[in-house]
């Protein structure tokens, strides 16, 4: 189990209350928060490689950078895990604005250049309010513009 956590930081006393949400209540039962990830398809990864390339995405997301300060972190804890189906990660973010962004990322590249995929628990349920809006990741996701060059010679076919 991989936990940081930021030094000063405080546990606030109604941290304790039971939530009133039942779907919230039903998430804890379970052991899931609305800022939990799967992460599933490690293969071979360490937990420290996960966390790198988690965090070198949110870092280099235009999004992220303008809505957190510099020395956030968007990860609080990554538990690695292995089962019938192989490897699989379940990841903690700060917050669940960047859960839903990872979840709207869809996966991840790690270091050994495979795809980790991003997703809810299976048993995970969204809140009555319903899930937090994710960042802006088209700067990610979108497909780059080719240049004029590249252009003409897709169209020329070659």
């Amino acid at each position: 189990v991989l936990h940081r956590q930021a030094s000063g930081s405080s546990t606030d006393a109604g941290d304790d209350l039971p939530p009133t949400d039942p779907i919230l209540a039903m998430n804890e039962a379970l052991g899931f928060d609305v800022c939990d990830v799967f992460m599933g398809q490690i293969r071979c990864a360490e937990g420290p490689e996960l966390w790198t390339a988690l965090e070198r995405v949110f870092r280099n997301l235009p999004a992220y950078r303008r809505a957190y300060a510099e020395d956030h972190e968007p990860i609080v804890g990554l538990r690695t895990s292995a089962g019938s189906k192989g490897a699989f990660a379940f990841v903690r973010f700060a917050d669940a604005t960047l859960a839903s962004t990872a979840v709207r990322l869809g996966s991840v590249m790690l270091g050994n250049g495979k795809r980790a995929q991003l997703r809810r628990p299976r048993q995970y349920r969204p809140p009555a309010n319903g899930s937090a809006e994710p960042l802006d990741v088209g700067a990610l996701t979108a497909p780059p513009t080719p240049t004029a060059p590249a252009a003409a010679a897709a169209a020329a076919g070659l």
